[in-house]
């Protein structure tokens, strides 16, 4: 390869990655885009007129023209620079045909301008020119596999050689390059118009126009210095002014990424809050129409920058949380409220999402909806968000909690409180205590499911309070918690226990927990019957609690405790008996050998009062009333 070939190789390299970095700011159809296509086309024409092919490939860190290594100390960080940027694109070559057309060379600026995040490889860039039907650019093809389908398919010369076909030179054409300007001073002309250019782009329908013009400004934006980024965000805020509200929205949603960049990286504080101010005005415009994706991107960005400027001490991050604070007016809670309630999918999904980006400023909202709320799935979404938005959140939800709420509002937080925090014994006992039964109720329910064996003590309490159905509830659940050391504590209330429901209530505990301890006291009173002399006695109904809760126990002592039940009176107990230890019942004893029970032996005298019955009502017809007759014949003699 000659020296005259050889000195066209950095203009090709530069026009390349110049190509490669223009389409990162501009559109394929552009006019800097459409330069930057010529400047390459034109580069590369000038070597194609000497050879038939241009292949660029690297191997182990050194640059190869048409298979030959050459020397790049005159032009060593474009080489460089190439080299790193095959290797950021996965290629090992690129190969331009004399054949190759200039839409073929748009495909490939304009496919470098949006490769992949997930990044590209070999197999990428075979696939591309598969799909296109690129037969002018060819990618990671061996120099002599190249040359034979050129000289075989092209050139027409009938053998197949092994160096590309040298032409004639010719000179070199002359095209115009014209470079977009990046100067401050291009800046303050493109700002100075941005208004009016904005309005007639969007009364033209050219929402692409505005996207570069924003982009393009945006670019520069980080290299200016802080006055000029002042008018910036100036002409910005013009911009916004003078569109309609509809319109707003639309330019809000256009401009607020390039924002959100420059924004995370701005340093000047002055500036900080100047574009604090102007994002809390594009997230309002973009809230009225519901565009909650894009304004939660803005809060988000807002809340990080927050964090970090506490972290830091500073205290802009107090007028940082009072701009966010400020969104969260009357309005926009009730917009979002009623699209975080609508039940549809989508809707529900953007309202969580912006009320996330709202941070602490959400928590008033979210309690509200929490305690108004009667669907259990949004209440639960509303207590996660509530979580994430501050570490307060829980205090703020339990001091709500003790306050003078409904029933209905307790019931609704108690039910989702525990996903916030679970230190909760001094709200559970005061709620245990409520006067209403359905907030007792949801409190145990509570209680179980956090199922923490601190809380025993204060079932333990309530179990021996004066109110039997609050008492039953809660020993039904100490049974369903089994907390250890419990057992004593639930024989001492059924010792000491007068009503009949509490006491059932602890023997099925006590089955429940299945204890080996709990046998004796079981058995105690499965085998207790009671008599005029006893001071205390079990009803068969209490009795036949016993049974069942004896025979939940897998221990050989509950079942050999049942067997002497086997023909018991009541036949509740013989079935149960006959079930745990797998012996049939004796069959039940004629009805005249039944020995009677003593709880009924106070039937007899009672029938016996119902016979002189009779004798009562002869006391009727006494000698009184023929004295009385006989009065008045007295009286008359």
């Amino acid at each position: 390869m000659n020296a005259d070939a050889l000195a066209l190789v950095p203009e090709i390299v530069r026009a390349l990655l110049s190509a490669a970095r223009t389409i990162k700011l501009y559109l394929i159809t552009s006019k800097a885009s459409e330069n930057a296509v010529d400047l390459l086309s034109n580069a590369l024409q000038q070597f194609l007129n000497r050879y038939s092919l241009l292949t660029l490939s690297h191997v182990s860190g050194t640059l190869l023209i048409n298979g030959e290594k050459i020397d790049t100390s005159d032009y060593k960080t474009l080489g460089e620079g190439l080299l790193k940027y095959f290797d950021v694109i996965g290629l090992s070559s690129l190969t331009f045909l004399d054949s190759h057309t200039r839409d073929e060379l748009k495909m490939l600026i304009s496919t470098l301008g949006d490769l992949p995040p997930t990044g590209t490889n070999p197999k990428f860039w075979k696939g591309l020119a598969k799909e296109k039907k690129l037969t002018g650019i060819l990618f990671d093809q061996h120099m002599f596999e190249v040359k034979i389908k050129h000289t075989a398919g092209g050139a027409g010369s009938g053998g197949q050689t092994a160096v590309a076909q040298q032409q004639v030179p010719v000179p070199e054409p002359t095209i115009p390059v014209v470079e977009p300007e990046s100067s401050e001073a291009s800046i303050d002309a493109m700002i100075e118009t941005m208004p009016q250019m904005v309005s007639e782009f969007f009364l033209k329908d050219n929402i692409s126009e505005i996207g570069n013009l924003t982009k393009s400004v945006f670019h520069q934006y980080p290299a200016c210095e802080a006055p000029t980024r002042e008018k910036i965000l100036d002409a910005c805020r013009k911009t916004l002014d003078s569109l309609t509200l509809a319109y707003q929205h639309d330019f809000a949603r256009i401009i607020s990424d390039h924002l959100l960049r420059v924004f995370l990286e701005e340093k000047d504080s002055n500036m900080i809050v100047q574009t604090v101010a102007f994002m809390h005005r594009l997230a309002a415009a973009l809230i009225q129409f519901t565009d909650y994706p894009h304004a939660a991107r803005l809060l988000m960005a807002l809340n990080k920058r927050g964090k970090d400027l506490r972290e830091a001490d500073s205290a802009m991050s107090q007028a940082l949380a009072k701009n966010i604070g400020d969104l969260v007016n009357p309005t926009i809670q009730k917009l979002l409220v009623e699209d975080f309630l609508s039940g549809e999918t989508k809707r529900q999904r953007n309202a969580a999402q912006l009320i996330a980006g709202f941070g602490p400023a959400a928590i008033p909202m979210l309690i509200d909806v929490i305690k108004s709320t009667d669907d259990y799935r949004t209440r639960h979404v509303a207590v996660i968000l509530l979580k994430k938005s501050a570490s307060q959140a829980g205090e703020r939800l339990k001091r709500v909690l003790m306050q003078k709420s409904s029933a209905e509002e307790k019931i609704r937080i108690l039910e989702v409180i525990e996903i916030l925090t679970r230190e909760l014994d001094k709200e559970i006992g005061q709620m245990l205590a409520d006067e209403d039964p359905q907030v007792r109720q949801a409190t145990l329910k509570l209680l179980e499911r956090i199922n923490d064996p601190k809380m025993a003590e204060v079932l333990v309490h309530v179990a021996n309070g004066p109110k039997t159905d609050l008492a039953v509830e809660a020993i039904t659940c100490v049974g369903k918690l089994k907390p250890p050391g419990i057992i004593e504590d639930l024989v001492n209330v059924m010792s000491s226990g007068k009503e009949e429901s509490r006491i059932k209530a602890c023997c099925l505990a006590l089955g429940e927990i299945a204890a080996k301890e709990g046998i004796a006291p079981l058995t105690k009173v499965l085998n207790h019957r009671g008599f005029f002399f006893s001071r205390k006695k079990y009803s068969n109904d209490v009795r036949t609690a016993a049974a069942f809760a004896l025979s939940r126990m897998n221990h050989p002592e509950a079942r050999e405790a049942l067997k002497p039940h086997l023909n018991h009176a009541d036949p509740r107990i013989r079935q149960i008996t006959a079930e745990k230890t797998g012996e049939a019942p004796p069959p039940s004893p004629p009805e005249s050998a039944t020995t009677p029970d003593p709880t009924t032996t106070k039937t007899t005298p009672k029938a016996s009062k119902k016979k002189r019955a009779p004798k009562a009502s002869k006391k009727k017809k006494t000698p009184k009333v023929s004295k009385k007759n006989k009065r008045p014949s007295a009286s008359q003699s």
